[in-house]
């Protein structure tokens, strides 16, 4: 249990939906923009936080698994105001066509010196994912949503991406998973 700094919290999950569910736990962190929760409380990016120190709720901005002797030890989420979070989240700005070239030419360009990765087995990851979205289960993973996307195409990772993954899948599911798990076994070439 995550004590130091320890204040009593609301947290609400899908505010304002017919989905919407709540809970009362605790919350630790700078109370400011970090927040450390219990292993058992699995928050989520978009999570809404209440609490009496705050001007306004803090929405999770996103989360990270921090392991201690091989287990979760707790979660820690960076969090937001809810000001903030609705700022991010309004209507998106035009991209203008040098913007476009410019994220074309670093999506398709290698960098010097990065190892290429190895192929990910697109099939297995996404039956590791079962009924999560990508931005939950890249969130209990503590990798971007852009690298499950990545790896539900069957792109490369690197190690650091498979073990992080695989750590994740053995404690939410109570399944055994190690990296090479994750790793394409048909077109194999590291």
């Amino acid at each position: 249990m995550v004590t130091f700094n320890s204040r009593p919290v609301t947290v609400i999950r899908h505010p304002g939906t017919p989905e919407e569910r709540r809970w009362d736990t605790r919350m630790g962190g700078d109370l400011d923009t970090t927040a450390l929760f219990q292993a058992s409380d699995t928050v989520v990016t978009g999570d809404e936080i209440h609490c009496d120190v705050f001007d306004q709720p803090r929405v999770v901005l996103r989360t990270k698994p921090v392991f201690g002797s091989g287990e979760l030890a707790y979660w820690e989420a960076a969090i937001i105001p809810r000001s903030e979070w609705n700022s991010l989240h309004s209507a998106k700005r035009p991209v203008s066509a040098t913007e476009q070239t410019s994220a074309r030419y670093s999506r398709n360009h290698k960098r010097p010196g990065r190892k290429p990765g190895t192929e990910v087995d697109a099939k297995r990851l996404k039956q590791y994912r079962g009924n999560w979205s990508q931005e939950e289960f890249a969130d209990k993973c503590g990798v971007s949503v852009d690298t499950i996307q990545r790896g539900e195409a069957g792109h490369r990772w690197g190690d650091k991406n498979f073990a992080l993954v695989a750590k994740a899948i053995e404690l939410l599911t109570g399944q055994s998973c190690k990296p090479e798990n994750l790793k394409n076994r048909t077109n194999r070439k590291n």
